[in-house]
């Protein structure tokens, strides 16, 4: 009988120790899995032509971010594309993705650094990159570096900061003057 006891508490501390060891581990998976699929929702926004595209992105930041001023200010600038109905500029969406190039949790914090791509055809109404109306194919890369913190059991982006442009515009590189708006 004591030996049946004994292999007990010795599956039992097994199991344990197994669980303090796995539980964070898979804690840290929920966290990359939700942030991920925040990202990719986030994408596929984007990746919408039309008034569909600030509609669904509405819906996804008002989950995804944190209350605070970077998602009222994000909202605000949806919302008005919305009232307008939609991108009036964009003609075209071939490709936007947001991939995470980077992605560090300690605790109820995390970082990214996340690489946008897009490719779009739009008319230029300002004038930026030559004639005004005139349409373009502009691409490019944005690298952003975004802060997440854990708030009421879910991953909620609470900052955001692009660290890197580039574009390509009707098949060349583009280079902003200093001070430039940035569309």
């Amino acid at each position: 009988m004591l030996h049946w006891e004994s292999r007990c508490k010795a599956s039992l501390l097994f199991l344990v120790v197994l669980a303090c060891v796995t539980l964070p581990a898979l804690a840290e998976q929920t966290a990359h899995q939700q942030i991920e699929s925040g990202y990719a929702r986030l994408a596929k926004a984007m990746s919408l032509d039309g008034v569909a595209g600030p509609k669904a992105l509405k819906l996804v930041l008002l989950d995804v971010m944190a209350p605070g001023e970077l998602r009222d200010a994000m909202l605000g600038g949806v919302e008005s594309t919305i009232k307008r109905g939609g991108d009036k500029g964009l003609r075209k969406t071939y490709k936007h993705t947001i991939r995470v190039v980077k992605l560090t949790v300690k605790g109820d914090k995390a970082s990214a650094t996340v690489e946008q791509a897009a490719d779009v055809l739009r008319v230029d109404a300002a004038g930026e990159y030559g004639q005004a109306g005139k349409e373009h194919r502009i691409s490019g890369t944005l690298i952003f570096r975004d802060g997440w913190s854990k708030q009421g059991g879910k991953w909620k982006l609470t900052s955001t900061n692009m660290v890197k442009q580039t574009e390509i515009v009707d098949g060349k590189p583009w280079k902003r003057a200093a001070g430039a708006p940035k569309k």
